[in-house]
This record gives structure tokens, sequence and C-alpha cells, in this order.
């Protein structure tokens, strides 16, 4: 396989397309040489969940743009534990209105789930575009859960959600809509919270999802 086709996944058509072309014309070393460049960058560059948890701190590796507006930086590349190939990456993306977390498919949190709480993994289950934990995580022991499930997008059902089996589902996880990046030096309020409320308001996405959890 050339460099090109190598460089495929990762190429735009209007990329792909002017990198053929150039590959035809008197710069075509040139050409070649950086996409063996970006290649082996590429090669090296984290995969999922490598950089979890470092927030600001993770490395960039890749930066696409659109109409002078639209940003993505990707932080991460696809692990392929499936062996489909490169068919989705993370990071951040700015569609002009602020950065926001891009969404995690089901499989990516069951995976999360499976490899970090294992016994969260057994109990999960999935209604629609979400995962449910029908758990209960009060008290002092069973913190490091509850904060590790925030910081990957789960949110807490003040009144539970009932679920297909029967149980109460009280931890949800939408792989639906993106959820919301906190900017660096962002203030965060004093947490006097409890197993039964928040203390800061939800913005409006989490409002939204927080309407269908206590609906």
């Amino acid at each position: 396989m050339n460099i090109l086709e190598q460089m495929r996944p990762w190429l735009g058509l209007n990329q792909y397309l002017c990198c053929r072309d150039a590959l035809r014309g008197e710069e075509a070393q040139w050409f070649r040489d950086k996409l063996f460049e970006l290649n082996a960058l590429i090669t090296i560059m984290p995969k999922t969940y490598e950089q979890d948890g470092m927030g600001d701190g993770a490395l960039v590796t890749l930066h696409y743009f659109a109409g002078g507006r639209a940003n993505w930086w990707i932080t991460e590349k696809d692990s392929d534990p499936d062996g489909d190939g490169q068919v989705q990456a993370f990071g951040l993306v700015n569609l002009s209105g602020g950065p926001k977390r891009e969404p995690i498919p089901q499989s990516e949190v069951l995976g999360w789930l499976a490899a970090n709480w294992p016994d969260l993994h057994e109990v999960a289950e999935t209604e629609r575009a979400w995962v449910w934990l029908p758990v209960d995580l009060r008290g002092d022991h069973n913190k490091a859960k509850r904060e590790a499930l925030k910081e990957f997008g789960f949110r807490f059902a003040f009144r539970g959600h009932p679920l297909p089996s029967g149980k109460n589902g009280t931890w949800g996880h939408c792989c639906m809509r993106p959820m919301p990046f906190k900017r660096k030096g962002q203030r965060k309020e004093p947490n006097h919270t409890n197993h039964n409320q928040q203390a800061s308001e939800p913005d409006p996405i989490e409002a939204e999802m927080l309407a269908f959890i206590n609906g």
C-alpha cells in the first residue's frame, strides 16, 4: 500500500485529491516526505483512553479546521479493539459555539466500565442511547467511583429512572449528546452535595438530559 492510501483514513476528500495531484507534480517528493512524516506521527499518537483524566494536559496530535470557524483537535486515535480499523477518534471540537466533548459510543462507555470498574460493568444496562447503572453509590467509600463516573460523563438521576429489567437506574450516560467541557481556569464552586442533590445548576444540554432522566 502506498503512503497516500495509508493516510487515507486521516484525510478529507479534498485533502486526498489535492495530495494525489501533488504527488504527480514537480514537488512530488516534498509531499511524499510530508505524508511519511505525518504517518509516523499518527503511528505513535495516543490511542483511546491513553490520555484519560489528563484534561487540558492531553497532547493534541492533529488539528482539523473548516470554513475558518469549525475546529477539531484530536488527542486520541481509535484503539481498534474490534479490528475495523480507524473509524473514530477523540478530542475537542469547536463549531463556533465553544469547545464540547465528543459523544462517546455505548461500546466505549461499557469498555471503560469493564476496564476500570468491573463491578459496575456487570450491572450496567443499555436503553436507547443511554448506559444506566442501577447502583447505590452513597457513602465516602464510593466517593472515588462517583467522581470517576462524573468525570467520564455519567450523571446522577435524582429520582431514578425505571429500566426494562425492573431495576431503577441511578447513574446514566447519554451516548447521543456531547457533554459540556470545562474550560481551563473555570472556577469551581464549593461542593456541599449529598447523594440526593447537586450544588450547581445544570447547563442547557445537561438540563435537557436530566429532563429525560427524571421525566
